[in-house]
Order: structure tokens, then sequence, then C-alpha cells
């Protein structure tokens, strides 16, 4: 038996042995303490690692190297980690003894920073475990009333913030000196410049936003009004300077009277957006083109590789129909909702510009990413049609229906026989809810499904 016991002991230790296990211990300075709540991780070139739950104690890796530590309670950048060895590798830091909030640009410019749990008064020195600066700056019951320095970990200069009457100038460097970002604030938003590390400039973002904006005022009563709240110009360039992406983003603020015979008090406002813009290959080529209701892309050769359209839909005849389950909680979601639902055709064509693709789906997404591949959700499909030589082929249909506790998906494949869709065969898929809603955190709203990612060709060689 001892000797059973000893030999499991044996393979215990080897296999901790065996483990990369990485272990940081965090030291609060206004108490010399240790602490654990404290958000950290891991990344490397590939992924990042310790994102499990907050104020972990250690984090396991799948191999020796060099990965980063990501903690803005330490440092503002990524700090660099060697694993050379297995076993468990520990490491202390000194967190920050500066606590901020601060916006830069945000719809509220504000800052308040504290120092062990009091607001920052006076001039303040904080530092590193290495002992190099960390920040710098003076303060007045919480505000900095003059620049705010903070610094790389090798004592290099990373941040200039200094208030303005407009909120707060920023400036940050890159390590070999060169300005990395410079924020700018004026009277209704900001400019921000992002650079390349030669100095080039690689993005302009121009924000103009309207503040204090309300429904009600007397000169316009029981009038539509119509005001952009938030309009965001967008450039970005290649490393070379050439343009890559030109873009205007806009919010609009709608306010209507609920009744014309109500008074001002009772109008309402809702919400929509508008995103128009361009990008480049980096020969100047067009690469994509998008308005308001319709994107295109293109390929190096100036072909059309997809093509996506969008139309309104009616929200009741949309949650009445057979997308959804149709409840009072739907209702009670689109009554209060700002984004509207939509009918999506995306069609995608081959080099030589014949189609092959061509899908019909619905959302209630605004599309505001450049291109909606990744915000098609399975269960909102339509119809699929898959095309040979610009001719269709096949098609797969999709109808709902409510099962228990379940949303099950009906797949109805088609083939094409003398230009009529010919019933082949057909498949049920159960559609299990997400454990979220589109309306909030309440369980109210509009359920999300989940369901095996769709497969067009393993569906049509069902049997």
């Amino acid at each position: 038996m001892k000797t059973l016991l000893l030999a499991l002991g044996l393979l215990l230790s080897q296999s901790l042995l065996s483990q990369i296990v990485y272990q940081p211990t965090f030291i609060d300075q206004c108490t010399n303490k240790p602490i654990k709540r404290v958000m950290w991780w891991l990344s490397d070139s590939i992924q990042n690692y310790g994102l499990e739950y907050y104020g972990m104690d250690k984090v396991v890796l799948p191999k020796t190297g060099n990965y980063q530590l990501n903690c803005s309670s330490i440092s503002t950048t990524p700090i660099d980690i060697s694993i050379t060895t297995s076993g468990t590798v520990k490491d202390t830091f000194l967190l920050s003894r500066l606590n901020k909030l601060m916006t830069i640009g945000g719809d509220y410019d504000k800052s308040e920073y504290s120092l062990c749990g009091s607001l920052a008064d006076g001039e303040i020195t904080d530092y590193y475990s290495n002992g190099k600066k960390r920040m710098k700056g003076t303060f007045k019951k919480g505000q900095p009333v003059d620049s705010l320095f903070t610094y790389y970990r090798n004592g290099l200069l990373y941040n200039v913030t200094t208030p303005d009457k407009h909120g707060f100038k920023s400036i940050t460097y890159f390590e070999n000196g060169q300005v990395k970002t410079l924020i700018t604030p004026n009277k209704k938003g900001f400019k921000n410049t992002t650079y390349y590390e030669n100095g080039q400039v690689e993005a302009i973002v121009h924000i103009k936003r309207e503040l204090n904006y309300e429904c009600h005022k007397k000169e316009i009563e029981k009038k539509v009004r119509e005001r952009v709240i938030k309009n965001i110009i967008l450039r970005e360039y290649y490393p070379d300077g050439m343009l890559k992406i030109e873009q205007i983003s806009q919010s609009f603020r709608k306010c209507y009277p609920i009744d014309q015979e109500q008074k001002e008090e009772n109008w309402s406002k809702t919400f929509k957006r508008k995103k128009t813009g361009k990008e480049y290959y980096i020969d100047g080529t067009l690469k994509m083109n998008r308005e308001n209701e319709k994107v295109e892309v293109y390929n190096e050769n100036g072909v059309l590789i997809e093509k996506i359209q969008r139309k309104r839909i009616n929200d009741k005849d949309f949650l009445n129909g057979k997308h959804f389950i149709n409840d009072k909680y739907y209702l009670n979601y689109v009554n209060s909702m700002e984004d509207k639902f939509y009918e999506y055709k995306w069609e995608k064509f081959d080099s030589t510009g014949a189609i092959n693709r061509r899908i019909i789906f619905n959302d209630d997404e605004s599309v505001m990413n450049s291109f909606p591949k990744h915000s098609i959700h399975n269960f909102m499909f339509d119809e699929i049609i898959s095309f040979s030589n610009g001719i269709a082929i096949k098609k797969l249909s999709f109808r709902y229906d409510n099962g228990d506790n379940n949303l099950i998906k009906k797949l109805i494949l088609y083939n094409k026989v003398f230009e009529k869709w010919v019933e082949e065969k057909r498949k049920d898929i159960i559609l299990k809810r997400a454990g979220t809603s589109i309306g909030g955190d309440n369980g109210f709203g509009l359920q999300r499904f989940i369901n095996d990612p769709l497969n067009f060709n393993k569906y049509t060689k069902i049997h």
C-alpha cells in the first residue's frame, strides 16, 4: 500500500511539474498587502489566457515562450513576460496608488482621481515596482489641474494629458518618441489622429455631437423633427499614405407627438443611424462601396463579388410571421425599440462576376459593421439559393414552428426542374433559447436562439 501511495504521489508531482502555471501577486501600495480582486490576463500572438473570471490567482499556459501581461491597474501598456520552464512561475507587482476615471471625447468629459480611497490632492508621483515613474501630476479635489504625465515601465514618456476648456488634450507616444495618438477637443466634439511609428498618419476621426437635446420645445410644437446628434467622419490610410477608408456615420434623434392633442411633454423619441463610405485596396482600387441601404464589395480586379441590400419590414408583420413565437413581450419590445427590422438580400459572385449564392435573411440590427458577415443569425434565414454558372439549381427554404420550450426550424430542400422548384427533402432542426434576449437581461423581449452553424453543403447531401 505504501508503495502504491508513493507511486501515485510521484505521478501527481510529475504531472504538476509538467504544467506551466503563471501566478502573479498584486500588492496594494496603500496597505502593503496582496489583493486578489484584480482584472488581468496573459496573451500571445494567437489568443488570450485567463479571462475566465475576475480576480483569478493563476493561469495554466499551453507551452513556454513569450507572453504579455495585460493589467491596467499596473501599466497602461502590456508587460512582456518570458516563460522558460515548466512548473509555477511567480511574479510580484505593485498596483497603482492613483485610481482614475477619465473620458476624453465622450459625451461628458470628466476626470476624477483617487489616492488610496481619497480624492487626489496636491502633487503626486506614482512608481512601478521597478522604481520607475508610472504617473506624475498635480490635483485639486480629484481633478488634474496641470499636465498629467504617464510613463512606460522603462521610464520613457507614454502620455501627456492636459486640461482644456473643452475637455482634455491628450498626446500618446511610441517608445521611439514618435507621436502615436493626438486627441484635441473642441466645443462640440473632438478630433482623434493616430499615427504609424514612421510618423505617417494612420487615421483621422472627427466626432461632432449635440448635447442636451430634448424633444419638447415650444417653437416646434406638434411638428415632426429630426436632428443629427452625432456625426463621425473617419479617414484611414495605409502606411505609404494611400487612402484606405473614408466613412461618415450619423446618429439621428427623431421626435414626434404621440397624440396631436396631447401636450408637448408627451412627445416621443426614437433613433436611427446612417453609415456611408468607401474602402480601397492599397493600389487605390475600390474595395467596398457602402450606402445606407446597400453595400457592394469588389475584388482587386474591380469585379463585384458581394452585394447586400436591405429594406424595412413592418415590425408587427415581422413578429407575427414565421420568424418568432408571438407573445405579449414581443409587442412591448417593439413599442420601445430603437433599431428596426429589415429584410436583407445578400448575393455572392465568383471572380468572373457570375452569381453563385443568394441569401435572404432578416435582422433587427442596423448593420453598423462594414459588412455583416458576422452578424447574420442562423435562425433568421428565410431562403438560400445556390447557382451554377449563374443559373439557380438548389434552394433551401425555412419555416419556424413553436415546439416545447424550443423553436423548430423546418428546412426544405428544393431542386430546379424545368424552371420550377421541386421539393426533394425536409429536415427539422431544434433551436434552443440562448438564455439572453434582445430586449435586455430581464428575460423579456425577443429571445435569441442557438444551433449548429448552418452548412449548406451538409444539408444538400442529406438522404
